[in-house]
């Protein structure tokens, strides 16, 4: 009877041992969710969303990503110069086609100041009929003009949706860790045939 006492006193301890061991694991576990949940509504992707869409780049400094800054400057700015060529150039077609085919006045000296309008404008005195070449040339830079308001605007949304995707990814490992070796190997078919062939390995630490 002692004896069936003590393995039974035994038994007990090393049971509440365990318990006590699995639950601190699970308090461990428990811990780093709340800490790595609490990062992540630290950083906010929304935060960075909103400083980007209030100022070009002011998301990618939240982040720390400040290189993209100068990128994103350059992808606007050079886009805001073609904007501010072509708006020129398409409003001074559209003037001259207005002024050329808005005119009634058949006399000879209107007709004469208005091809003298005209041909100061690139190219039109190139072309012999130049009511077409003032209406092709308008046409061209409106579509250039409205590419430039696109390209602008594109850069804006690629800033603020890139501003977000870096921040949720903020706290992410992304390093050199994750490698892939390649080595030979010898592959077991059906039957009791073999083969040689190449294996692949990822290593993530």
């Amino acid at each position: 009877m002692p004896v069936k006492s003590q393995d039974t006193i035994k038994q007990a301890t090393i049971h509440k041992g365990l318990v006590v061991h699995d639950t601190l694991v699970k308090a461990d576990t428990l811990e780093t969710t709340a800490d790595t949940t609490f990062k992540y509504l630290k950083h906010s992707p929304t935060k960075a969303a909103l400083f980007s869409m209030a100022l070009p780049g002011l998301g990618q400094a939240y982040n720390k990503r400040y290189w993209k800054i100068p990128i994103i400057y350059a992808a606007i700015g050079v886009s805001a110069y073609y904007l501010r060529r072509n708006l020129k150039s398409y409003n001074q077609y559209l003037k001259g086609y207005q002024e050329f085919s808005n005119n009634t006045d058949t006399s000879a000296s209107t007709i004469a100041r208005i091809n003298d309008d005209v041909n100061k404008i690139p190219l039109i005195n190139l072309y012999t009929d130049k009511g077409r070449a003032l209406q092709f040339y308008t046409n061209y830079y409106r579509n250039l003009r409205d590419w430039s308001y696109f390209a602008i605007a594109l850069s804006y949304v690629l800033n603020i949706i890139d501003a977000s995707v870096d921040a949720y990814f903020f706290y992410y490992d992304i390093s050199d860790n994750l490698s892939v070796k390649v080595k030979p190997t010898i592959l077991n078919t059906v039957g009791t045939y073999s083969a040689v062939g190449v294996k692949l390995s990822f290593d993530i630490h």
